[in-house]
């Protein structure tokens, strides 16, 4: 909204004392009222108890004292003030040095040279401007964009003092001594310098009394209740006791930023207004703060999801809430979400003796779909040889809660019956340590506790059913567990490779258990079969009893293609091996001549699918649903190109039925 007259006060409380200065008479009421302001905050003491010295210069060493105290008032934390290697300024008191080092901590100035801050030089008006934006911009406030608010007198300096003064207009800091000029090179005087600081003040949101608000959770079930803290300080920081504080839920203010409730919201058990008489009005029903400055209100939500943002505010009595005119005011946002329909709880089925396991519940909805519910007490209940005791644990943002716990030690020491442990979950709604059945999304798992022998390991090859260009790299992993899911590292992997190539290679597994191969592909299409085997005892002799033998592992395919030219000018049957919409590119098996090709193809080719005219995107999609690769011969699902001729116009026509 556009700033008015009274941008400079609107961060001061409504009855503002007098600052005691004998010296203002002359300047405007607005400016008068910034002095006070100032005062008000202990931004400024004056040069006395009862002068402020409007006309005076602000020099740089006074700028340092104005621009840390009101970093302080901003909730700026302000810096050690260790020395940052300014030699002219020791003659100072100690709080005054310690703001210039604070200056230079915070970014605010570099100072005039590495070593010198020119602490008696006077502050023009473009420097004022590179100091309130960079405070603006350390105490969080999103910068406007710096675009030309019609000063034509500061072309001559960089694009950052440009862009800094173009800010201050937008917002409402400082309006140039004409509607095109701003005297950049002036001197700031006193009085000026009480104008940018308060409505700087304004700018960063600080407002007298300031109100925050807080909440129990911010997600919640519409089943559930919530508590909502609001907490009311002066301006001096103490807290504002006795103080009426008007609520609401809304699902979005009015276009003009006044209130409109949400019907569906409760606080306080009774309407979307904190049970006041009238709605976004102070009145004598608001709630009161107590001596601590703070009040609680509950909140409750009908059974519709949605989002709320909840708004606390103070003002005089009789106030009508509108967003643009109420300073006094905080606002958070609550997202009410639907019970999960489920508490699905997971763990390894298997673990050795000695060891933890750890077991998680994530809440679900209807379709399966995780639900991020944070906040909820699960509780955890083992059963069976060796179990802990019962655990409660809290979901965290994504709607999980973990439980680990240590297993029973293994008997003998020999191999062992396995034990077996119940594990229960359930959402403790009503937080009486008791699990309620159905009514609390109770489940269960089993973990089974294990010798670490007989071994049961396994190695996973992949990937499976890989293309690329003929003479082009692949790189396999062969990913090794033992019985129990934890990565068998430091063995060696055969990897051996048949059919259109031969070879045979062996890696390390890494840490991890994961071993690598990286191998090139024949010159000439076709495809490579890779299987492994595994010396698990790692004695350099893949035929042990208790190594993985290549029957034991998943064997996996890789296809070679060469690039597609001009196939035949008349039909071409292919199976079909991988498709490629983001490279515009099939991978397909030529049935007459056995051979593997890369067809490529653009928008401006003909596409036809079970002989239905398409267009590219269509085309693609209809690849979507399809298994691949499908090397069956002439049959069902298979690519007619009639012709295929690169760089020209080609027609593909794909049978699925």
């Amino acid at each position: 909204m556009p700033v008015t007259s009274v941008a400079a006060t609107a961060a001061c409380p409504a009855t503002l004392p007098g600052s005691g200065f004998n010296d203002l008479g002359g300047l405007t009421i607005e400016t008068v009222e910034a002095i006070n302001c100032l005062k008000y905050y202990a931004i400024t003491t004056g040069i006395t108890s009862t002068a402020f010295n409007p006309n005076g210069d602000v020099l740089r060493w006074q700028m340092a004292l104005f621009l840390t105290r009101e970093a302080v008032d901003m909730g700026i934390t302000l810096p050690s003030g260790v020395s940052q290697g300014f030699l002219d300024i020791s003659g100072f008191d100690n709080p005054t040095q310690t703001a210039i080092n604070q200056l230079r901590q915070l970014g605010i100035t570099q100072g005039t040279s590495v070593t010198t801050f020119d602490p008696n030089g006077k502050v023009p008006r473009w420097q004022m401007a590179l100091f309130l934006t960079r405070l603006l911009s350390k105490g969080g406030i999103t910068l406007p964009s710096g675009v030309s608010q019609g000063f034509n007198d500061i072309g001559s300096f960089d694009a950052a003092t440009q862009t800094a003064i173009n800010q201050l207009r937008q917002l409402g800091v400082a309006f140039g001594t004409s509607s095109n000029s701003y005297s950049p090179n002036d001197l700031v005087l006193r009085w000026q310098m009480a104008l940018f600081l308060a409505r700087t003040l304004n700018a960063a949101g600080v407002v007298t009394p300031k109100v925050t608000l807080t909440a129990t959770k911010t997600l919640a079930v519409t089943s559930e209740t919530i508590s909502l803290t609001m907490t009311v300080k002066n301006g001096d920081g103490s807290n504002a006791a006795g103080t009426r504080v008007d609520v609401f839920a809304t699902n979005g203010l009015n276009a003009n930023g006044t209130c409109t409730v949400d019907a569906e919201a409760h606080l306080t058990g009774t309407s979307a207004d904190g049970a006041t008489g009238t709605n976004c009005t102070i009145d004598n029903n608001d709630p009161i703060t107590n001596a601590t400055g703070q009040v609680t209100v509950t909140f409750s939500h009908d059974s519709t999801p949605e989002a709320d943002i909840i708004y606390a505010w103070v003002s005089p009595n009789g106030t009508v809430f509108d967003s643009d005119i109420v300073f006094t005011k905080a606002s958070l946002s609550l997202v009410w979400t639907a019970p999960p329909a489920a508490l699905d709880v997971g763990a390894a089925p298997l673990a050795q003796f000695g060891t933890s396991t750890s077991v998680t519940a994530q809440f679900r909805d209807a379709s399966g779909n995780p639900v991020a519910l944070a906040g909820q007490s699960v509780r955890f209940v083992v059963t069976g040889s060796g179990s802990p005791a019962a655990v409660a644990t809290t979901s965290d943002p994504t709607g999980k809660a973990m439980f680990t716990y240590l297993g029973p030690t293994d008997p003998s020491g020999g191999e062992d019956p396995v034990i077996a442990h119940s594990i229960k979950a359930f959402w403790d709604i009503d937080k009486d340590n008791t699990d309620d059945g159905a009514a609390e999304l109770d489940e269960t798992v089993t973990v089974n506790w294990d010798d670490a022998t007989p071994r049961s390991d396994e190695a996973v090859l992949g990937p499976d059913n890989a293309t690329g260009l003929v003479s082009t790299q692949r790189t396999v992993t062969a990913t090794l567990t033992d019985k129990f899911g934890a990565p068998i590292p430091n063995v060696d992997v055969q990897f051996q490779i048949t059919g259109a190539l031969a070879d045979t290679q062996v890696r390390a597994a890494n840490p991890s258990g994961i071993a690598t191969l990286t191998y090139t592909g024949p010159a000439l299409s076709g495809a490579t079969n890779v299987n492994a085997r595994v010396d698990i005892n790692h004695d350099g002799d893949f035929t042990d009893p208790e190594d993985l033998e290549l029957t034991e592992v998943n064997g996996i395919t890789h296809f070679w293609m060469m690039v597609a030219g001009d196939i035949v000018p008349g039909p071409t049957e292919f199976d079909l091996v991988a498709v490629s919409a983001a490279g515009n590119y099939l991978d397909a098996y030529e049935i007459g001549t056995g051979t593997y090709f890369r067809l490529n193809y653009d928008s401006g080719d003909n596409f036809f699918v079970n002989g239905a005219s398409k267009t590219l995107a269509e085309f693609e999609s209809a690849f979507g649903g399809l298994t691949l690769p499908s090397l069956d011969g002439p049959g069902l699902l298979e690519l007619l190109t009639d012709p295929f001729d690169v760089g020209q116009t080609s027609t593909l026509r794909l049978i699925t039925a």
